[in-house]
C-alpha cells in the first residue's frame, strides 16, 4: 500500500524568522534571488515506512547528469520545460516504482494519488495492470486530510530544506542556490524527513490502514462543498419540510417570532429568509432554525446543528442550495 506525489523545490527558499532588537525598523535576511526555478520531486512511501528513490523534474529542454550530483541515492533525473511533471514523466516514475518494488499479478500493490492529469493516461493504466497495481485516486479537494504525504512528509521536509538553503548561503557568501545545487540541498532534508515513523503515521492518521473510517471528522471536509455541483431536489434536502405557510411575513411578525423563540430557547435563533433580505451571518457554535420564503404557499425549514454551521462558507452553501432546488 503505496502513496505517491510531488512537490515543488525552488532555488530560492523562504528565509526563517530573525531574532532582532525590540523597535529595529529594517530587518533582513539573505536568499539566493528574488524569483527562483522549481524542481519537482515525486516522493513515495508506504505503510509500514519504506521508500522508494524519488524523482527529480528540472526545468530544462535535455537533462545533465551533473544535476544529480550530491542527490538520494538511486535517485531519477528527468528533465521537462516547466520544471512540471506530464503524462509521460510519470510514467517513466512508475517504470521506475515497479523496478524497485517489482509487483506482480501474484504480488499486487495498491498505489494512492490524487486526481491531477497527469496521473491518469491510458498507457499508465495498462502499464499498472499489468504489473498487478491498483490506482486509487483520492477524491476531490480531500488531499489535505487524506493524502499520506501531505500530511506527515512534505512539511518536514520543506521545513529540512529551507534549513539547508539557509545554511548553505550562510557558510558560502556571495554564491547562489541554481539548479545544480538543488539535489545536494534536497539530499540533506530528504535523508532528515524520510524516517519510517512517518510512513506508519502518514497512512494511520489518515484512517487508510489500519482501516478507521471514523479517522477524519466531517467538518475537515467542508472546503469541498464549494465547488460541489450535485443537484439536490427539496425533498431530499436534511431536516427539511416542505408546507404551505401564509404569505411572506413581514418585519415586524420577523422580529416577534424571533423574540418569542428567544424566550424559549436561548441557544436556538429562528432566521427568516426572504427574497431580497439578507440575514445576519451566525457564530461558531450557534444553532439556527431557518425559514426560507421562496414565495406565497412555499418555505424550506432547515434546522442547522453546531456542526453545520462550524463554517459561514457551510451555512451560504446550504441557503444558495436551497433556493436553488426551489427555483428562486
Amino acid at each position: 500500500m503505496w502513496n505517491v506525489d510531488e512537490t515543488g523545490l525552488v532555488t530560492v527558499h523562504k528565509p526563517s524568522k530573525v531574532l532582532a532588537p525590540t523597535g529595529q525598523k529594517q530587518v533582513g535576511k539573505i536568499t539566493s534571488g528574488e524569483k527562483g526555478r522549481t524542481i519537482t520531486a515525486v516522493c513515495a512511501f508506504n505503510a509500514v515506512g519504506t521508500y522508494v528513490a524519488p524523482m527529480m523534474v528540472f526545468p530544462r529542454v535535455y537533462f545533465n547528469d551533473r544535476l544529480l550530483h550530491g542527490a538520494p541515492p538511486q535517485t531519477v533525473g528527468v528533465a521537462s520545460k516547466s520544471g512540471w511533471i506530464d503524462q509521460g514523466l510519470f510514467r517513466k516514475w512508475l517504470e521506475h516504482f515497479i523496478h524497485t518494488v517489482k509487483p506482480s499479478t501474484g504480488d499486487p500493490h495498491i498505489l494512492f494519488l490524487d486526481g491531477h492529469v497527469s496521473h491518469k493516461s491510458l498507457e499508465v493504466i495498462d502499464l499498472a495492470r499489468k504489473n498487478g497495481i491498483t490506482l486509487i485516486c483520492f477524491p476531490p479537494h480531500t488531499t489535505h486530510v487524506l493524502q499520506p504525504l501531505d500530511r506527515v512528509f512534505y512539511g518536514p521536509l520543506k521545513t529540512h530544506y529551507n534549513r539547508a538553503c539557509e545554511s548553505f548561503m550562510l557558510h558560502n557568501p556571495g554564491r547562489r542556490i541554481d539548479d545544480y545545487k538543488v539535489a545536494g540541498l534536497f539530499n540533506t532534508a530528504y535523508m532528515a524527513a524520510a524516517t519510517m515513523d512517518k510512513g506508519v503515521s502518514g497512512f494511520e492518521c489518515t484512517g487508510i490502514f489500519p482501516l478507521n473510517r471514523d479517522r477524519i471528522p466531517e467538518y475537515r471536509f467542508t472546503p469541498s462543498l464549494t465547488t460541489d455541483n450535485t443537484t439536490v431536489e427539496p425533498s431530499s434536502l436534511s431536516d427539511s419540510v416542505l408546507s404551505a405557510p401564509p404569505a411572506t411575513p413581514s418585519a415586524a411578525d420577523r422580529n416577534e417570532s424571533n423574540r418569542e423563540h428567544s424566550h424559549s430557547s436561548q441557544s436556538v435563533r429562528t432566521v427568516h429568509i426572504v427574497k431580497g433580505t439578507a440575514f445576519k451571518p451566525p457564530t461558531v457554535g450557534e444553532e439556527l432554525l431557518v425559514i426560507i420564503h421562496s414565495g406565497p404557499g412555499q418555505t424550506v425549514q432547515l434546522f442547522l446543528n453546531r456542526i453545520d454551521i462550524s463554517s459561514h462558507r457551510v451555512v451560504k452553501h446550504v441557503f444558495l442550495l436551497a433556493c436553488y432546488s426551489l427555483q428562486w
